[in-house]
């Protein structure tokens, strides 16, 4: 028993030493910046340089060459030299092809070099290690007539060998498109129709429900963690509102009104703070789609409300039909209400970028208290607007269309 605790012991002690050391051998190499970087600045000028030599009638030792900077054929490079489609990813043997069959004089790359930014190299396995070097690159090629082109900040992925006290055997290891954290600044505005509305007046035939013209105005921050996900919050501006019908006030105990084709119209002033999540897309370089969606507070600034009917005994419609001095303080200041957004956009520079999308809005809390009315006695008499004293929840729904600006201030893969 007490060899066998003997020999596990010396085995733990043993292990702990040999991983100690290698997480010592990982964490403290003697990194000499200077060196690191001047040889991969060389590589990236080679890469550079063969890149420049494809072509439709260049020597086949060129391409044999620069596929040789690379790790091995199947590494996987940005397909982005065809400025008009999406990017995608393919091997550096099949990027290679698709230059000498698609661009017969070739596909013209310049790296800016005061951009390039390397990163601390991290181990990978056996005496290999991997950094990243982030640099802007630019292409141009002429395929079928068409001048395509192409600018985006890249990185490169380096793999190279320590051998103990200096780094060799440099290596590409893969082109990615550089991670963007975009801070993105947008107005908006545009014409919308609006509905206010609930299940109780949705259920009766006798009510009819008109969706009202308004409109939104919006300053939205957005803050993208990466290409294509971020954060948005901002503040939004407009008028929702929505006409009810009733056909008639019906006679109720012998009284009759005498009123038919009753129109009751409320407009309402609010605004509102939505929290969003947000999406984008760039199918290429000019033409990109946006979603943004999430919840969103409402506060009541202002309001109207006007009721009219044909008056039977007048001959004429006549306003103000329904005094209810009180309907306003039955109404809540505040609601809650879910949104999305989503709309396409053309980037204009890479600063600007013009939009035009839908924006839909739900309620998710009534705009009333739910005061409960004997609401048949109310509707024929006419002593209230039937929205404001339902049994059920009043919620507003709308839709609009919007135009958008935006305005890039922050964008890494522009720097």
């Amino acid at each position: 028993m007490n060899l066998r605790l003997s020999c596990f012991f010396a085995l733990s002690l043993l292990a702990f030493g040999f991983n100690r050391h290698s997480a010592n051998a990982q964490e403290n190499e003697n990194w000499v910046p200077d060196s690191i970087k001047s040889t991969v600045t060389e590589l990236l000028k080679k890469y550079e340089f063969y890149h420049n030599s494809l072509s439709s009638d260049s020597d086949p030792d060129k391409e044999i060459s620069f596929i040789r900077l690379f790790a091995n054929p199947k590494i996987l490079v940005l397909s982005d030299f065809a400025g008009d489609s999406a990017i995608s990813k393919i091997s550096i043997q099949d990027y290679s092809a698709s230059i000498i069959e698609n661009f017969p004089k070739g596909v013209t790359v310049r790296l800016l070099f005061s951009s390039l930014m390397i990163g601390k190299p991290h181990f990978d396995r056996n005496d290999r290690y991997i950094l990243k070097a982030r640099i802007t690159q630019s292409k141009t090629g002429i395929s079928s007539g068409k001048v395509l082109t192409s600018t985006r900040t890249v990185l490169f992925r380096i793999a190279f060998t320590w051998t103990g006290d200096k780094a060799t055997d440099f290596e590409i290891y893969g082109i990615d498109e550089a991670p963007v954290q975009q801070n993105v600044f947008g107005i908006e505005a545009g014409p919308g129709l609006s509905v206010l509305t609930n299940s109780d007046i949705a259920g009766d035939d006798r009510f009819g429900l008109m969706y009202r013209p308004g409109y939104q105005a919006s300053f939205q921050y957005s803050h993208y963690f990466n290409a294509h996900w971020g954060l948005s919050a901002g503040i939004r501006y407009g008028r929702i509102g929505s006409v009810l019908t009733l056909d008639s006030i019906d006679p109720y105990q012998g009284f009759n009104p005498g009123f038919s084709d009753v129109v009751f119209s409320n407009r309402l002033w609010q605004i509102s703070i939505p929290m969003l999540l947000s999406w984008q897309y760039r199918f290429n370089n000019r033409w990109g789609a946006y979603a943004d969606a999430g919840p969103m507070v409402s506060v009541r600034l202002f309001e109207t409300q006007q009721v009219s009917g044909f008056s039977e005994s007048r001959g004429k419609i006549l306003d103000n039909i329904i005094s209810d001095p009180g309907w306003i303080s039955e109404m809540n200041r505040f609601s809650v209400n879910i949104c999305l957004d989503a709309g396409l956009l053309l980037r204009i520079n890479p600063t600007i970028q013009m939009g035009a999308g839908i924006g839909i809005n739900h309620g998710l809390t009534s705009l009333d208290h739910g005061i409960h009315y004997n609401y048949e006695v109310a509707r024929y008499l006419g002593q209230f607007n039937p929205l404001w004293g339902s049994d059920k929840a009043t919620i507003a729904r709308s839709a609009a269309l919007k135009l958008r600006l935006t305005f890039t201030l922050k964008n890494e893969s522009e720097r």
